[in-house]
């Protein structure tokens, strides 16, 4: 039997056989735009988004603060130049593992990611509406944050810039501090 499949299988190469090109993919889901890294900084700067086709992405990092304070996004309309630091609508829920309520923390400096700590965090946070003003500038955000102890915190937060404005660039920035971690930034349709 396999001696017959191998010369039918001779036979196709001569003037029978078949060839096929593959078509190109289509990607979808998420695609690597960019990945910074930052050692004892204050930013984490993602400029040179207007020549992406996409206006949502996903922001995944591991990092950890010296002065353990929060991490907000902020946006630019200029590329980077300088990015805008008031007028945001953002909060931030938060709970220990071990904890019977919650806690919530807000600001109006940027979007909340989730809440820093000096022993180290790691979040998913997903910004909407970058390179367009069809929508508000949006970030939501979800991930976990060790406290002393370790203590593990989980962390909810969302945010949205206050007006229609075309961000093509944002950080993320410390409130106080330094960071020394890896970003890396996601496109999706």
């Amino acid at each position: 039997m396999a001696q017959n499949l191998l010369q039918n299988n001779a036979d196709l190469a001569g003037q029978n056989a078949i060839t096929a090109t593959p078509s190109p993919l289509n990607v979808q889901g998420l695609v690597h735009v960019q990945t910074q890294s930052v050692s004892a900084g204050t930013a984490a700067n993602f400029i040179g988004l207007a020549q992406y086709p996409y206006t949502n992405y996903q922001l995944v990092y591991s990092c950890s603060e010296s002065a353990g304070p929060n991490l907000v996004i902020q946006g630019s309309s200029n590329n980077g130049s300088s990015y805008i630091n008031s007028n945001y609508l953002s909060g931030a829920l938060y709970c220990a593992y071990n904890a019977s309520s919650y806690n919530n923390t807000q600001t109006t400096t940027g979007c909340l990611t989730i809440l820093g700590s000096t022993l180290g965090n790691s979040a998913t946070v997903q910004i909407f509406s970058v390179n367009t003003n069809v929508s508000y500038f949006t970030v939501n955000g979800y991930g976990c944050t060790l406290a002393p102890g370790p203590v593990p915190y989980v962390s909810i937060s969302t945010g949205n810039y206050a007006s229609l404005v075309i961000f093509n660039a944002f950080r993320v920035v410390c409130s106080s501090g330094t960071m020394t971690g890896t970003f890396s930034l996601y496109g999706y349709t």
